[in-house]
C-alpha cells in the first residue's frame, strides 16, 4: 500500500506563511471596472439636474493610500464638469480639513512605532494626555513581548530594513525596561 502523504506529521521546520502583496491591487482593479461600467452606462440613466450624486463625495471611491485626485490624470477632462467640479473639490477639500488630521497608512514600520510607543509611555516615559507620566511594568512588559512575539512569528518574512527596525526597537526597549527603578 502508498505510503499517504497527508498522514505524515507536518515538518515544524516547513512552516509557511502565505502573503497577499497585491490585495491593493486587486481593490485598484475592481475599483476601476466599476468605472468603467460606470462611464459606459448611458446617460439618460443619470439622474436630471446638476449631477451632485457623484461630485458631492468624490473620494468616496478613492482608494486610502491614492490622493483625492488620483483618478484625474487618466480621465479626460469633461466640459459639464468645469465650475461644478471645481466647487465639489472645494467641498471635500473643506470637509477634509474640517475632519482633522489623516491617519498615516498602515505598514509594519507604523505598527511598530506604535507599540514602542505603547511600551515607552507605560514605563512612563512618555506623559500621558493629563501631562502626568506614570509607570506600569506589567503594561510595558506586555508591550515589549508584543514585540517579541511580533519578531519570532515574522522571522524570515520581513525586509532586511523591517527586521533591523524591530530588532533595534526590540532591544532598545528591553534596555530601557531594565534600566526602570
Amino acid at each position: 500500500m502508498p505510503a499517504d502523504s497527508d498522514s505524515a506529521p507536518p515538518d515544524p521546520e516547513e512552516k509557511k506563511i502565505v502573503v497577499d502583496d497585491d490585495w491593493k491591487d486587486q481593490v485598484r482593479k475592481e475599483r476601476e471596472q466599476l468605472r468603467e461600467q460606470e462611464r459606459a452606462r448611458p446617460k439618460s440613466d443619470e439622474p436630471s439636474g446638476s449631477g451632485t450624486d457623484e461630485e458631492a463625495e468624490p473620494s468616496a471611491e478613492a482608494d486610502a493610500d491614492e490622493p483625492a485626485d488620483a483618478e484625474a490624470p487618466d480621465k479626460a477632462p469633461d466640459k459639464a464638469e468645469g465650475p461644478e467640479k471645481a466647487e465639489a473639490d472645494e467641498q471635500a477639500e473643506e470637509k477634509a480639513e474640517s475632519e482633522g488630521p489623516q491617519m498615516p497608512p498602515a505598514s509594519f514600520e507604523m505598527l511598530l512605532s506604535t507599540l514602542a510607543t505603547q511600551a515607552m509611555h507605560a514605563m512612563g516615559l512618555v506623559p500621558g494626555p493629563d501631562g502626568k507620566s506614570e509607570a506600569d511594568r506589567d503594561l510595558a512588559r506586555h508591550f515589549i513581548d508584543t514585540l517579541g512575539i511580533l519578531e519570532e512569528k515574522t522571522r524570515g518574512n520581513l525586509t532586511d530594513e523591517e527586521s533591523q527596525m524591530l530588532e533595534q526597537i526590540l532591544h532598545e526597549m528591553r534596555m530601557m525596561f531594565v534600566q526602570l527603578k
